[in-house]
């Protein structure tokens, strides 16, 4: 350290070179003159940068004016067109021109758009006898007189009662309009009149007004001299205008921070003035005096205008002109503190060394807090960046216990077994989903996690999420209910896995929260709207009467590791990551939450999120129920209000009554069909008044809206209607309550629902090696993990799939460069070669026509992976652990079951009827047709006679589109296609036709030829086992082939072009 002696002595010596009372003077002196010449300096820039901003603004109004009065003259051209290409323009056709303008949307501030015929004194009669057989019986020229010549105004639109001011008025007798109309005639160019009053003003409300006229001659083109210009003229095409209407149109809403007035010509007088732009913002020469001003004077249409700008307390208030001034006193008060300072400088000395040396003591420790602080926060990173990139390592263990314990639950276990397998099962996928929520926290603070832009079914999420959570919330004693706006557009762009989560996180802890209450019953209520606060976005809510929270942990609602309360973690569970994950997940796809709650009362969180709406995305076909008229009975156990939208978007007439019997009233009055609409507390009531009614009141169709997801037989002991429909209350679902609504009035059939489960159905006998070799159905699969190895091929065993095992990229391209496998299920990560490289080679191998499937397998579970994957040439990603549905739907897009034919090969006369043995019921289902229609063979003859005749001429029409690449009419032809199948029956092909339609919709060609295959084997499949039910008339397995009426032997084949 410094000896402080020297210093010291320095000091000592320096403070002898003056006067101790000079010193400070000095200093305040020259500090003094700084701050005075910096006031000057800021005052003379502030003052220069407002006058710039002023003149730019001056500059920008100008522009507004002059390109708008551009755009107006733009529209007389149009006008002139129509009359150059034929004279004989009507009214009508110049009312339609008008209308496609759409003046009032395009061209702001414009009073309308008219035509004004020239006329000589010899045409004046014929014209007034023409214009009065037109509907205008007290047509007359006005004003009268005798004049050399006229104008009459006979088209002007909008044609209403200000501008039926003007009809007949010749614009020739005003020697303001007739020198501008003289001009444009000599001229052949558009010319602006000088301020007169328009004959339009009818009101009090007069304002200053000018027109803008543009020549129409005989000739199509202008003619070259003034004569012949003269001789030529047929009329003019013209625009009236309010000034101040004017100028508002063109500035629209935005709030100006400059005035400015209008002159016509070169003198500012009141006379000359068109707009006065103070007068509009209310300032007067005695309240404001304007800092800058100038003027400029501007050309329109061959006529000079003077506008003259005026700084307004708006723009004056945010130059910042206070910013001098305050220099001026902070810098005043700052020479006073030196000069205090340097006059306590001498008497305060060693004071000053002793402050020095804590300054740099301070200094020091500062340092190596800030060093520190580098060292945590590099600390805190590495720690985010290990978890993040130990994804893989974490689950591929859980790969093998999940994926073994899916195995070891099909395989012949006690029923105990069963019970424990489940607990594992359930325990495991816990766990995995605890580190999901800290791999996902870890990846977002280590800045790797990556958003998805895929399209995304905002309802079916939402839909699906309340679905699988009802479940767990009746068993807490709760209800959820569910509002989509069916304003929100089918698709929109986001990432949907991230959507699911965040809905999810809520969703659940509202169920959580709300569940197992003492006093009163959980409710949760979900909504998901357009945002009427911001266009483009829709708003999540999520609202729950469950315990609540403080305003002190609300503070901290979205600290990770936390929650509302210490107890709540013991009593709830959970790590208290879900809602900072949640909070930063809707940070990133750039939406906001915010969340409300009083203590005991419960909770609601909001999320706003954008909404770009995919533009291919196709429409979802709406349920027309335009004419019909529904009842809602009110009650407490379901949102009319919400029902109420739902069947009025769809076009219903929908009325609310508390009296169930005063349906029968308004039926029999209108004799309308209609459809009543209540829950199951009147179904043994009003159920039997229908039947009882039924010859009076044909038309009431009924749905009962049920507390339960399981009807009860109390429910339904009413129900003895056969159009009475019953609708679980849990969740109603806006296409479930339309689709009811449409079945109940007679517009649609019932389809009998597909069960949608995660159940698989297994192999009795799995297939060996070199059965599927013979048959080219071998899939290899290149793993290097021993436990994954054992847990893949077991998997595949139980799907009735063989497979060969390949232990990195290496040995596996080896293996495909000598065999022929129909698959390859291959990891990302291995040693020699990874999955990658190995799916590259393979692609830069093939020959042409030959693609081999190859799906990912990884434990990795970042988005960035399934995009390499695709890039590399794979076909499909599922991460690990696999579970056997999810890999089951997968193989099933590339490779038939072992056994059944490929997608090459048809179904031939030799085997046909052991095709339909066996897959009769899979091809086409009866059940579906005698839930429709019954069980009369003669009236399903029909309909499967029908059917087969327009799937074939379907046939035709998507073979003709998928030729021609046309992705719209694929979609429109598979959705027509998927309908009709469904609805006799065939449920497999309308499954296939589904699948084309979604890829039509995105326009994928890769699948909408795998899928357009799949669609013509699933044709020709289904038109085999057809044949064979009409043919041996075996409409039903358990009726006597001669109940069933004879039919023509019909085609098999499907058309070609």
């Amino acid at each position: 350290m410094q000896n402080p002696a020297p210093i010291k002595n320095s000091i000592l010596t320096a403070s002898t070179r003056f006067k101790p009372g000079y010193t400070p003077l000095i200093v305040l002196l020259v500090t003094l003159m700084f701050t005075i010449g910096g006031w000057q300096y800021a005052s003379e820039y502030v003052y220069r940068t407002a006058e710039l901003r002023f003149k730019a603004n001056t500059h920008l109004i100008e522009s507004q004016i002059t390109n708008q009065m551009a755009a107006y003259e733009q529209v007389l051209r149009g006008g002139k067109g129509l009359f150059d290409i034929s004279r004989e323009v009507d009214r009508q056709a110049w009312k339609k021109y008008f209308e496609t303008l759409k003046l009032e949307e395009n061209f702001p501030g414009i009073q309308g758009l008219g035509f004004s015929l020239f006329l000589r004194p010899g045409d004046l009669d014929n014209h007034i006898q023409q214009i009065r057989s037109e509907g205008f019986s007290n047509y007359n020229l006005k004003p009268s007189g005798v004049r050399d010549e006229y104008t009459s105004i006979i088209y002007l639109e909008p044609f209403d009662e200000r501008n039926r001011q003007a009809f007949g008025y010749d614009m020739f007798s005003q020697s303001v309009r007739n020198a501008a109309m003289s001009k444009a005639r000599d001229t052949g160019v558009a010319a602006l009149s000088g301020k007169v009053e328009l004959v339009q003003e009818i009101t009090d409300d007069k304002q200053a007004g000018f027109l803008l006229y543009l020549p129409v001659y005989t000739t199509s083109e202008t003619p070259a001299s003034v004569p012949e210009r003269r001789q030529a003229l047929y009329g003019y095409v013209y625009s009236p205008f309010r000034a101040t209407d004017l100028m508002q149109g063109i500035l629209r809403e935005q709030t100006s921070t400059v005035s400015f007035k209008v002159y016509d010509g070169t003198e500012q007088n009141q006379n000359a003035l068109l707009y006065d732009g103070d007068a509009e913002l209310g300032l007067t020469a005695k309240t404001w005096k304007p800092v800058f001003r100038t003027a400029q004077k501007v050309q329109v249409a061959g006529r000079l205008w003077t506008i003259s700008y005026y700084s307004t307390p708006i723009f004056e208030a945010g130059l910042g002109f206070t910013l001098p001034i305050w220099l001026l006193i902070g810098g005043s008060l700052f020479c006073i503190l030196l000069f205090i300072i340097s006059n306590m400088f001498t008497i305060t000395r060693l004071r000053a060394l002793k402050l020095a040396e804590q300054t740099t003591e301070l200094g020091e420790t500062n340092k190596q807090l800030e060093q520190a602080k580098a060292e945590a926060e590099h600390a805190n990173r590495a720690k985010s960046s290990f978890l993040a990139a130990m994804s893989h390592e974490i689950r591929t263990p859980m790969n093998g216990v999940i994926g073994m314990v899916d195995v070891l639950a099909h395989s012949r276990i006690s029923e105990q077994q069963a019970d424990a397998v489940k607990t594992i099962r359930e325990s495991a996928l816990t766990l995995l989903d605890l580190i999901d929520d800290v791999l996902d926290f870890s990846k977002i603070e280590a800045g790797r996690l990556e958003l998805e832009r895929a399209p995304v079914f905002v309802v079916e999420i939402v839909e699906n999420i309340c679905i699988t959570l009802s479940t767990v919330a009746a068993s807490k004693g709760t209800d959820i209910s569910l509002f989509t706006s069916p304003e929100i557009p089918d698709q929109v762009w986001s990432d949907p896995t991230r959507l699911r989560q965040v809905l999810y996180n809520l969703i659940g802890n509202a169920v959580k929260f709300s569940g197992n209450q003492s006093d009163k019953r959980g409710q949760v209520k979900v909504r998901v709207e357009v945002s009427d606060q911001s266009a483009g976005t829709i708003r999540f809510s999520v609202a729950d009467n469950g315990i609540g929270m403080t305003k002190e942990a609300l503070e901290s609602l979205f600290t990770s590791f936390t929650q509302a309360e210490s107890s709540t973690t013991r009593r709830f569970g959970g790590t208290g990551l879900g809602l900072a994950i949640a909070d930063r997940l809707v940070n990133l796809m750039e939406g906001s939450i915010k969340v409300e709650s009083q203590l005991g009362q419960g909770s609601t969180f909001i999320i706003t999120l954008p909404a770009e709406p995919v533009e291919t995305q196709t429409t979802s076909p709406q349920q027309g129920l335009s004419g019909l008229t529904c009842i809602l009975v009110e009650s407490p156990h379901y949102d009319a209000d919400d029902l109420t939208v739902y069947l009025q978007h769809a076009g219903a007439q929908v009325q609310s009554t508390t009296d169930p019997e005063s349906i029968f009233l308004q039926a029999a009055t209108t004799g309308k069909p209609l459809v009543a609409i209540m829950d199951t507390d009147h179904i043994s009531t009003f159920g039997k008044l229908c039947d009882e009614s039924r010859n009076n009141n044909p038309h009431i169709g009924q749905i009962y809206i049920s507390r339960s997801n399981n009807n009860t037989e109390e429910e339904t002991s009413g129900d003895t209607t056969s159009n009475a429909i019953i609708v679980n209350s849990q969740i109603i679902r806006r296409q479930e309550i339309l689709d009811a609504v449409a079945v109940a009035a007679g517009r649609e059939t019932p389809v009998k629902k597909r069960t949608d489960t995660n159940v698989v159905q297994f192999e009795d006998k799995p297939i060996t090696v070199s059965e599927a070799r013979e048959k080219g159905r071998l899939i290899l699969v290149a793993e290097d993990d021993l436990i994954n190895q054992k847990v893949i091929l077991r998997q595949l065993s139980l799907l009735g799939y063989a497979a060969e095992i390949a232990g990195d990229g290496k040995i596996a391209l080896e293996m495909w460069r000598t065999e022929n496998y129909a698959m390859l299920l291959s990891d990302l990560h291995m040693p020699h070669m990874d999955g990658y490289a190995l799916a590259r080679s393979i692609r830069a191998e093939e020959s042409n026509g030959t693609r081999i499937p190859i799906l990912a397998l990884t434990a990795n579970a970042l988005h960035g992976e399934a995009h390499r994957a695709k890039s590399a040439g794979m076909d499909g990603y599922l991460t690990k652990p696999v579970q056997l549905h999810l890999l089951k739907d997968q193989l099933g897009k590339y490779m038939s079951k072992v056994g059944t034919p490929s997608s090459d090969q048809w179904v031939t006369d030799t085997d046909e009827a052991a095709v339909t043995a066996t897959n009769e019921t899979e091809v086409l289902n009866m059940e579906v047709l005698t839930e429709i229609v019954g069980d009369n063979p003669e009236i399903i003859n029909d309909l499967l006679i029908s059917y087969r005749e327009s799937a074939q001429q379907q046939a035709k029409e998507l073979r003709k589109a998928f030729k021609q690449r046309d992705s719209r009419q694929l979609c429109y032809i598979a959705h027509k296609l998927k309908s009709a199948s469904r609805s006799v029956g065939a449920v497999t092909l309308g499954d296939i036709c589904a699948e084309l339609e979604n890829a039509a919709t995105t326009e994928d060609q890769a699948a909408i030829t795998k899928y357009f295959e799949n669609v013509e084997n699933g044709l020709k499949t289904l038109m085999s086992a057809l044949s064979h039910k009409l043919d041996q008339g075996n409409l039903f397995s358990e009726r006597p082939q001669h109940q069933s009426p004879q039919t023509e032997s019909p085609q098999t084949e499907l058309p070609q072009d």
